[in-house]
């Protein structure tokens, strides 16, 4: 009697359950489940999506007062909103120009970057060779203290000689580079001046007279020679040639060809 009595109520339960539309399984409440949690993620990601466009038309309407001018003066498109903003202009802020440098960074046109402008090439003079000098100087005297008191010396040339023996005393000259003992000479200015035979042109000069002494006036052999630095040389007085700074002497002598 038990055993019926609950297999009356088992089948009342179940009779019930059926009218309530039956048992649902796990598969079926988990399909359920996925179904509605991404119908949520589909209606969630619809809201952001429409969210992001509001904004963007937003910032649009912000950057682009042409757009937004339109939009309330007549409902215009936002085609030609954009018909009237240039086209290199980026929103944003305003864009330096291509060929115009920003103020931070220096234009490469004008200044090579990591280069220093190149200094002007200093001034230089041309090296200037030392003046070879056109002259030079000698230090020269005439003596002929030979004949002072000699009786050898003819009567009319007694009054020509200095007491001294000098008629010219050590002086320095100036004379042309590659003078020679006769420029020397001459360069004396003595008066009168010294006579001489022979050519200079030929350097075969051959003094005869200074001070009006003339050669012989103390013998057949007697004359005018001359040193150089304490040396007498071979030459003609026109053929040797001077560096300067020697010293002349011009002498008298009893033996010329001594």
């Amino acid at each position: 009697m038990k055993r019926f009595v609950c297999f009356l109520l088992s089948l009342m339960i179940a009779i019930s359950f059926a009218g309530c539309g039956g048992f649902e399984t796990v598969e079926e409440h988990n399909k359920k489940l996925e179904s509605s949690y991404g119908s949520s993620e589909a209606s969630s990601s619809q809201e952001s999506s429409s969210s992001f466009n509001q904004e963007k038309e937003g910032s649009q309407i912000e950057d682009n007062p042409t757009s937004g001018s339109g939009q309330e003066a007549g409902g215009e498109s936002s085609k030609s909103g954009n018909e009237k903003q240039p086209s290199s202009a980026k929103p944003g802020g305003n864009q330096p120009a291509a060929n115009q440098p920003s103020e931070d960074q220096p234009n490469s046109a004008q200044q090579p970057s990591g280069q220093t402008p190149a200094a002007p090439p200093a001034e230089t003079t041309p090296s200037q060779a030392p003046e070879t000098p056109q002259t030079i100087q000698v230090t020269i005297s005439v003596q002929c203290k030979v004949l002072v008191g000699n009786n050898n010396l003819a009567e009319p040339y007694r009054p020509y000689v200095p007491s001294n023996g000098y008629i010219q005393g050590t002086t320095q000259v100036t004379i042309p580079k590659n003078g020679t003992v006769f420029d020397a000479l001459q360069a004396l200015n003595l008066n009168p001046a010294p006579t001489y035979d022979g050519s200079v042109k030929r350097k075969d000069v051959y003094i005869t007279s200074i001070h009006h002494i003339p050669q012989r006036a103390c013998g057949g052999q007697s004359g005018w020679k001359y040193k150089v630095n304490q040396d007498i040389p071979n030459l003609s007085c026109s053929a040797y040639q001077l560096h300067g700074g020697e010293t002349i002497e011009w002498y008298y002598t009893e033996h010329i060809f001594d």
